[in-house]
């Protein structure tokens, strides 16, 4: 795994003492899906991936 800049910024979030709700955005195709599931699978056991789809009517 590549070492990111957003990798340590998790790891900030997870070890800070304010916990609160955590949204990942960005632009297309940059790597946030694979972000997520190495910080996942290297920084907890039970993971458990929620997929959020928004659509305009």
């Amino acid at each position: 795994m590549l070492k990111r800049k957003a990798y340590d910024k998790l790891l900030e979030w997870k070890n800070g003492s304010n916990k609160k709700c955590l949204m990942i955005k960005g632009a297309r195709q940059v790597g946030k899906t694979y972000l997520i599931r190495e910080f996942g699978h290297n920084e907890y056991e039970p993971l458990l991936k929620l997929t959020l789809l928004y659509r305009r009517n």
